[in-house]
């Protein structure tokens, strides 16, 4: 099949994001999952990101803050990248 822009990339082709390699330009935005009930990591948390990532190249959890001063909530636990509960698909 011919593009009108055969420059242009396709979603499905694999994207550099340095220093991370990424196997398409599917990204999972963060939305609120409703599986964090008391503010904390769940495993049925863990279980909809590690299901969503079947699919998509990235995918984060639904809160998160640059900065320090950026934190709705004094108290909310700081997330921690979960590269080793998320094996590849």
């Amino acid at each position: 099949m011919q593009h009108a822009y055969p420059e242009a990339a396709s979603q499905f082709s694999p994207v550099k994001i340095d220093p991370l390699a990424l196997r398409n330009r599917f990204i999972k935005s963060g939305a609120n999952e409703d599986r964090t009930p008391a503010g904390r990591l769940t495993i049925a948390l863990v279980k909809y990101h590690r299901n969503v990532a079947a699919g998509v190249a990235m995918t984060k959890s639904a809160y998160a803050a640059v900065a320090h001063d950026g934190l709705t909530f004094p108290r909310l636990p700081r997330n921690r990248p979960l590269p080793d509960r998320l094996p590849p698909p």
